[in-house]
């Protein structure tokens, strides 16, 4: 009865979002839920939480980069809904230390399903951004023009190219992400910092105020919290707003201080920059 139920749970797509805590009771190949999907792997019939749960269980071996590999050679054998390719890229994003051999191979096997699914694209997009490879980002995800990739995807594209200080480029992609969910609050906020430094206060103020109320990170809270001080007319009440986007930043913000500091220079703000460390950080990530 219980194989029943676990078979149902890794199969049926309605599960898939509650698939980690349907199973966060089980045991590390807890020997019924191994059957069960080891069984779906090879039928090629999981959903891509199951199938990371299954991929996952390698990392806990000693020699985790070849079993993995081996693991995800064999989810590929039958993998129509590229279920085994997802879940690869999330767990490959998941870990912050990533090996950069596996990362670029499951990239190369992936090739033809990252042109045809919107849903591989996006999961690429995820292992990349969080192993910070940029340049191969930028290789890889060159088509993001293309009708189908989905939001949130664009938005990770987005913050690479401003990792980068590509403003332009990344300016480009977070407009077609709001394209495509006018209410995602990560591209507003960055196109309303691109007001400010434009200098286009209408622009300015009407995405100052459709995030006031938006749910967003701390690390896109902070540049709100910049273009909410640009935005501003009160000098007093200005530097507030600065000084708290500041805290909020931190100094490992490398966007923020770098726009920060444009926008300095724009608005004759005066205050307070990072530490020699962190501008010698920032000049050196400019120039590359």
């Amino acid at each position: 009865m219980l194989q029943r139920a676990l078979t149902a749970l890794a199969s049926d797509p309605a599960g898939e979002s509650n698939w980690e805590q349907d199973v966060a009771g089980f045991a590390v190949r807890e020997p019924v839920l191994r059957q069960v999907l080891d069984a779906g792997v090879v039928a090629g019939e999981l959903h891509s939480a199951a199938v990371e749960t299954w991929l996952g269980w390698r990392t806990h071996d000693m020699l985790s980069n070849l079993t993995l590999s081996a693991a995800f050679n064999k989810a590929l054998r039958n993998d129509p809904q590229h279920a085994a390719k997802c879940a690869m890229f999330r767990l490959l994003g998941g870990h912050r230390h990533a090996n950069r051999i596996l990362l670029g191979s499951t990239l190369k096997r992936c090739r033809q399903a990252l042109a045809e699914s919107a849903d591989v694209w996006g999961a690429a997009s995820y292992a990349l951004i969080e192993s910070k490879r940029y340049r191969l980002m930028f290789e890889t995800l060159s088509d993001w023009r293309r009708p189908d990739t989905p939001a949130w995807a664009l938005d990770n594209l987005a913050l690479a190219y401003r990792l980068r200080g590509m403003d332009v480029l990344a300016a480009e992609v977070s407009r077609l992400s709001l394209e495509r969910y006018p209410s995602g609050p990560d591209g507003r906020v960055w196109l309303a910092v691109d007001a400010a430094l434009a200098g286009d206060q209408a622009q300015l103020n009407t995405l100052v105020e459709s995030l006031q109320d938006a749910s967003m990170r701390d690390y896109y809270r902070a540049l709100f919290k910049l273009a909410q001080a640009a935005a501003t007319a009160d000098p007093a009440q200005a530097r507030e707003t600065l000084r708290q986007a500041e805290d909020m930043a931190g100094y490992g913000h490398l966007p923020f201080w770098r726009l920060r500091q444009r926008l300095g220079v724009r608005l004759g703000w005066h205050g307070e920059f990072p530490p020699a460390r962190m501008r010698w950080q920032l000049r050196r990530w400019w120039k590359g």
